[in-house]
């Protein structure tokens, strides 16, 4: 059974057409953990591979409590040392890391931001200063706050994904935890970045 179902649930992901990162998988995670566990079981008790045995099972602990710690405090995006080494993509923050934010801006002495963030958090409520939505394809001056996924794909799910690829060119003053970039745009440098066409973006 415990062969079968998360080969069941791999086959099912499959064929979706679904790619948001690996959390479609997550339903093979209880099933890996328990053989995982038999396997550790396996060699601990194992006559055989007995100083062997115990040392492979010693490891495997210690590197998933040491990821586990490491982890800390971006448990929401963690999925183990395995998952981390294979998932590559910039994480997909859902909002968590909000509250840093309104601790770093606090921190520059930002008195206004425009931002672009995942989550559907209520941002009159979680500290930051007077902020607007960051459009795409419109160049802003100023302290900027986006999120890594906002930045490769703005609010598109389909190409083109460069309603933010201006911000690009520059260089982040800050970050708010691993998925939100602060950047701050001087004015003329602003009016200096060459609008995209908007021909090209047209469907």
């Amino acid at each position: 059974m415990l062969d079968v179902t998360p080969a069941g649930v791999l086959a099912v992901n499959m064929a979706s057409l679904l790619t948001f990162a690996p959390r479609h998988l997550s339903g093979c995670y209880p099933f890996l953990a328990v053989a995982a566990a038999a396997v550790l079981a396996s060699l601990w008790q194992s006559r055989r591979l007995r100083w062997a045995g115990r040392s492979a099972a010693a490891a495997a602990v210690a590197l998933t409590v040491g990821t586990s710690i490491l982890a800390h405090p971006d448990h929401h995006a963690y999925r183990g040392a395995l998952s981390a080494l294979l998932h590559q993509a910039p994480p997909g923050d859902a909002g968590r890391d909000v509250g840093r934010l309104a601790k770093v801006l606090r921190e520059l002495d930002a008195s206004e931001v425009s931002v672009a963030l995942e989550g559907t958090n209520d941002l009159s409520r979680m500290g930051l200063p007077e902020h607007e939505r960051l459009e795409p394809y419109r160049f802003t001056p100023g302290w900027i706050a986006i999120s890594e996924r906002k930045l490769r794909i703005h609010d598109h799910h389909s190409p083109p994904y460069d309603g933010f690829a201006w911000l690009k060119q520059f260089e982040p003053v800050a970050r708010a935890g691993p998925s939100i970039r602060i950047y701050y745009i001087p004015e003329p440098e602003a009016r200096v970045v060459i609008p995209p066409d908007d021909a090209a973006r047209e469907p």
